[in-house]
């Protein structure tokens, strides 16, 4: 098992009307390593705000969150960084790519945070491996505004990736594309988990998208439903 969450609980007031709003009640759940999960659910339900909890974004106001068999609600805020760094590779709806950085820069950006002085020539090694894998190697010196969007969600997942984390988390990451590029871009972030070794859980409103997942979880009423 590479984690696991017991109870987690987490609410949100709205100042203007006082009124106090749960996301997540007592939500339980297990993740096996190597493992593919979707998480399908309406906006608001609260699938990002589960995600920020499993990525240490944010905390949740009860419950206990084991990741690896290290307790991570005990962890202090350079550890949490750390944690985020190195474990967890995370993809967003938004690409978030600096505009002034090539598509390598871009992609070893995750790496200047390391304080293990991993071998550049290891990770540069590497970082030819994924952009060949995804089909983004001739991309290497070309910036941000030079790419197409599916290109762009290609090197937003190589940068992802490139820290070789035990999970991948991804927020909608094809909320943007079409029917034809969104099954593209799910089938590379399932493919690439798989090929690099990543525990995979995505956010998606669409079905579709999320039947390319080895599991599929409605967040309903503040619990997880796993979908037969």
């Amino acid at each position: 098992m590479l984690l696991k969450l017991n109870t987690i609980s987490k609410s949100y007031t709205w100042s203007a009307e006082n009124k106090v709003r749960e996301v997540l009640i007592k939500l339980d759940f297990e993740l096996n390593s190597a493992q593919s999960v979707a998480v399908i659910g309406p906006s608001g339900c609260g699938k990002s705000t589960l995600l920020n909890i499993l990525g240490a974004l944010d905390k949740p106001d009860s419950g206990t969150y084991v990741f690896n068999n290290e307790d991570i609600l005990r962890k202090t805020e350079p550890e949490l960084a750390n944690f985020r760094n190195t474990k967890i590779g995370f993809v967003f709806q938004q690409h978030h790519l600096l505009p002034q950085l090539t598509v390598y820069e871009n992609i070893m950006l995750p790496t200047l945070a390391k304080k293990n002085g991993t071998n550049q020539q290891s990770l540069n090694q590497y970082c030819s491996e994924l952009m060949l894998q995804l089909g983004i190697e001739t991309l290497k010196l070309k910036r941000p505004a030079q790419l197409s969007g599916g290109e762009s969600q290609r090197v937003t997942v190589a940068r992802a990736l490139i820290n070789k984390p035990l999970l991948l988390l991804a927020d909608e990451p094809t909320g943007s594309l079409d029917e034809a590029n969104a099954l593209a871009v799910a089938d590379l972030l399932v493919n690439s988990a798989k090929q690099f070794g990543s525990s995979l859980i995505m956010v998606t409103h669409s079905l579709q998208v999320a039947s390319k997942a080895q599991k599929v979880f409605r967040l309903q009423e503040g619990k997880l439903i796993e979908q037969k």
